[in-house]
């Protein structure tokens, strides 16, 4: 019989999450006794939080918005994807050290390939967090030829409307929505 594992969603302003309930019935679905937990935490809480990875029972950790790149910088070692963009989405303990990896990129480049398999011309990304650069990474390895990126905090945000138009492929990478 399998040990019963916890594993995390470490993020902010989470509560929304499906994401127990999704693992929970996958967990069931494949007849495993784990279990699948929120921890919504702010910035100061992830070093105590990835401790709780380091611990017995804990299966790893999935992460979201704003704890990426914080993250990776208190991983002992990233796959090569989370190494190149600095952000990791998914935690796994490993003999007593933390490896970061990043799932975003691989699965950004194969959906881009998929939605425009004769590339993209000129994309607009909106956001600038660890998402965001995942979005820019896939669009550069599949061949994006001119990408604009809108943040709020620089005021490159107020020109949307005229970005917009200009697109044609438009990617969220902002909480906005969730």
């Amino acid at each position: 019989m399998t040990a019963p594992l916890t594993f995390r969603l470490l993020g902010q302003g989470i509560a929304y999450s499906a994401s127990p309930a999704m693992m929970a019935a996958a967990f069931a679905a494949l007849g495993l006794p784990h279990r699948y937990v929120l921890a919504d935490l702010p910035p100061d809480a992830v070093g105590e939080a990835l401790a709780q990875v380091l611990l017995p029972g804990s299966g790893g950790a999935n992460v979201t918005t704003p704890h990426k790149l914080a993250v990776a910088e208190q991983c002992a070692e990233l796959s090569p994807d989370a190494a190149l963009l600095g952000a990791v989405n998914c935690v796994v303990p490993r003999r007593g050290r933390l490896l970061g990896h990043n799932t975003d990129l691989p699965a950004l480049e194969d959906e881009l390939r998929a939605l425009r398999p004769n590339g993209v011309g000129r994309a607009v990304l909106l956001g600038g967090g660890g998402a965001g650069r995942a979005v820019e990474v896939a669009l550069e390895r599949t061949g994006a030829t001119h990408l604009v990126r809108l943040l709020r905090r620089d005021g490159s945000w107020a020109r949307l409307a005229a970005e917009l138009a200009a697109a044609d492929l438009v990617v969220n990478a902002t909480p906005v929505g969730t």
